[in-house]
């Protein structure tokens, strides 16, 4: 067998161990909270409120109303939505660690998710190492578009500049509709973005000199 076909084996092996955890740790977290609030319902209903009245009486008003309380739904729903997160940085961080052992210019690269957990466009994405090294400037900044690691204020220059040239209606553009070009970023800026790319995805190439 190939040292490919291995490197792939073993991939697809954390893959599935992966999955197996995050599926126990889900189904542990809804059972505790389920049996969390029904304890507390009962803790509640349980409770008398006095409730005193005009002329200073005192009567039971009776059980709490818990109408406007998070309820068992919500939290399971909660719990839901932050372990869908967990598995994204799970799989973030098991993807960079096989990019980082990577060395030879044939090596595939595992593609990283996004913070919405969106795989990266097919397209734009490089597959090997030697196709990371040679990524063109604008293939960079699209990519950097793609993981939000452009800094705001780098965006807004840009967005400004393209304004100023008449190529957007408006500084203001949804930045789902504007692209940054390579023209607008000096060649500092973008050796500083290609670094920051290559940290993201794990990998060890570096264009700015003592680049950690």
């Amino acid at each position: 067998m190939s040292s490919l076909e291995e490197l792939k084996n073993e991939i697809d092996e954390l893959k599935e161990l992966v999955a197996r955890q995050s599926k126990v740790i889900s189904r542990t977290g809804e059972q505790l909270l389920r049996f969390q609030v029904r304890q507390t319902d009962r803790e509640l209903n349980s409770i008398d409120v006095p409730r005193v009245g005009p002329d200073g009486t005192i009567s039971k008003q009776g059980q709490i109303d818990t109408s406007e309380f998070a309820t068992n739904d919500d939290l399971v729903q909660l719990v839901g939505e932050l372990q869908g997160q967990l598995n994204i940085l799970e799989q973030r961080s098991l993807r960079r660690t096989i990019n980082s052992g990577l060395s030879k210019d044939t090596d595939l690269i595992a593609p990283v998710l996004n913070s919405d957990g969106d795989e990266p466009p097919e397209t734009l994405y490089p597959k090997t190492l030697k196709e990371f090294r040679d990524l063109s400037d604008d293939s960079v900044l699209s990519l950097c578009h793609f993981y939000e690691l452009l800094p705001p204020t780098l965006e807004e220059e840009a967005k400004l500049r393209a304004f100023m040239e008449g190529k957007i209606k408006s500084p203001n553009v949804d930045p789902s509709e504007f692209k940054p070009s390579s023209a607008d970023y000096s060649k500092e800026v973008l050796d500083g973005l290609y670094d920051d790319l290559a940290r993201f995805l794990g990998l060890k190439f570096r264009k700015t000199e003592h680049a950690w």
